[in-house]
């Protein structure tokens, strides 16, 4: 009589052990590619999409307390209109029920959708069923990370190697803003707190690549302090510092936000302004001298300074100028101001 050979089922303990090999293996390969994130949309895409091979889920969404509320989100295949009023309303109340924070004024702002988790669970509501834990940052609350999915509950072991994977989100998180200030004590003026030379150099050479790809306006202003040498003679070059640092919070603080503001040498800086033509350059000019005109500083012997700048304006014309031709002609536009008189812009 032939022998049977009889199937056995794994055991609960062989499953166990199993499981533990994939979440090793994953917490690897998550900490792997964390480590070559460049922003915090590339670490929440690459979290996202490895996390989704241990556990389904339709949507998954990070959303970072900023001056805003960052949303980073994943979606599956299909799932278009995820991003609509429901989902940031749940967000938002998710976050202000888990985190002691007044946020009801914030502005959620998507930085980064991705569609490129495979379909793999059934049709239906894909926010229907939500887990949630909170990313805590040097003892604050820093953000949230959310699973949807259409059907069945996160179970326990779910809710685990979720909060496993938040500590290596932490941790990443934490690594790319310490990479950030680094590289920004790098590229910042230390006077003054702007950008540096090293900075507009890469910059520039950006913004005209992309003022030459889409055909969009780009200026640039090169802006020198009038008669500093003069301050400096007179009330020593402390104060010709406390002059440059005023000079350049009060031209900060009327620039927009894709404005580039850099010291360009000892009291020279370059100014980039990109989606903006010549007339409206020459409209930020005007508007730039007159509060610099507006600037009082105190002196120690109860004088006020009253500074003035001269301005010379360049536009980019795509696409037969370089950066540094732009920026030359910007240049010769600031002598032929000063030679003028100063206090002044040309273009």
């Amino acid at each position: 009589m032939e022998e049977e050979s009889v199937r056995k089922s794994p055991s609960p303990e062989g499953d166990l052990v199993a499981q533990l090999v994939r979440i090793a293996d994953f917490v690897d390969d998550l900490t792997r590619e964390l480590e070559k994130s460049g922003s915090l949309g590339d670490l929440f895409r690459t979290t996202f999409r490895l996390l989704h091979d241990l556990m389904p889920f339709d949507v998954a969404a990070s959303l970072m307390l900023e001056q805003t509320l960052d949303l980073y989100i994943s979606r599956r295949e299909g799932a278009d209109r995820i991003v609509s009023e429901r989902l940031v309303g749940e967000l938002r109340s998710l976050v202000q029920s888990e985190i002691p924070v007044s946020l009801g004024a914030a502005d959620v702002v998507t930085q980064g959708d991705f569609a490129d988790l495979p379909r793999t669970l059934e049709p239906g509501d894909p926010l229907a069923v939500k887990v949630n834990i909170p990313l805590m940052l040097d003892e604050r609350a820093a953000g949230l990370l959310v699973l949807f999915r259409s059907e069945d509950a996160f179970d326990p072991k779910e809710v685990t190697l979720l909060r496993i994977v938040s500590s290596h989100v932490i941790f990443a998180i934490a690594n790319l803003r310490t990479r950030d200030q680094l590289r920004d004590l790098a590229e910042t003026d230390e006077l003054t707190g702007i950008w540096n030379r090293r900075y507009m150099r890469r910059r520039l050479t950006a913004e005209v690549e992309r003022a030459k790809t889409y055909n969009l306006p780009l200026s640039v202003m090169m802006i020198d302090v009038d008669n500093l040498k003069a301050v400096n003679d007179r009330y020593g070059h402390g104060m010709g510092d406390v002059l440059i640092s005023e000079l350049c919070g009060a031209i900060r603080e009327t620039l927009r936000t894709p404005d580039a503001l850099a010291r360009w040498g000892g009291d020279e800086f370059l100014l980039v302004t990109p989606h903006t033509d010549s007339a409206g350059a020459r409209q930020l000019a005007g508007r730039l001298l007159e509060i610099v005109r507006e600037t009082e500083i105190p002196t120690g012997d109860g004088q006020r300074i009253r500074p003035t700048v001269s301005i010379g304006v360049a536009s980019y014309f795509p696409p037969d100028m370089t950066a540094t031709e732009v920026v030359q002609r910007a240049d010769d536009r600031l002598l032929d101001a000063k030679r003028a008189g100063r206090n002044r812009f040309t273009w």
